[in-house]
């Protein structure tokens, strides 16, 4: 039996395998998608969040309004209003000002922080007292932000993977 086993190098190998063609592909449901090839990317077409989006309870500020505040010298900020969870909003907040967010809730324009209300005292008045400074970025998640569930356009499945069930992390 010579000649019945022979190694190839990967160049040999390659050559043969572009004499195979790709097979036709068909649009099918993702229920009967189990178990075959995916033949073109997929990619996103939208951004989650869709808006910036709180991460935190409490108010959205311009993180330069808290610059030094501390317990004993707190930030004065006027809230202007509150976006409720689940609603889109085209509200603004300018210098000094805060609106009230829910952990998730849309952040309003000309915020670009979150202050935590663990770290706020308001007493029932228009202006809590903020003992926390913020940096611009925290307690939010901005569109298109690395830490975005998704970013338009990410590719999130490539082409040639076989489609699988995973199972639960639990």
């Amino acid at each position: 039996m010579k000649g019945f086993f022979k190694v190839q190098t990967p160049d040999e190998l390659y050559k043969k395998l572009v004499r195979f063609k790709p097979l036709s592909s068909e649009k099918v449901s993702v229920e009967e998608s189990l178990h075959r090839i995916l033949t073109e990317d997929i990619v996103s077409t939208v951004n989650l969040p869709e808006f910036p989006r709180s991460t935190v309870d409490g108010f959205a500020v311009k993180a330069k309004d808290t610059y030094g505040a501390s317990e004993k010298n707190p930030a004065l900020i006027q809230v202007v209003g509150e976006i409720p969870m689940g609603q889109l909003s085209d509200l603004e907040i300018h210098d000094g000002e805060a609106m009230k967010v829910a952990t998730g809730g849309m952040v309003p324009r000309g915020a670009d922080s979150v202050e935590m209300v663990e770290y706020t005292e308001w007493p029932g008045l228009e202006r809590p007292r903020s003992w926390f400074f913020e940096s611009p970025g925290s307690g939010s998640f901005r569109q298109g932000m690395k830490s975005s569930r998704l970013r338009e356009p990410q590719t999130l499945e490539r082409s040639g993977i076989s489609i699988v069930t995973r199972s639960p992390p639990w």
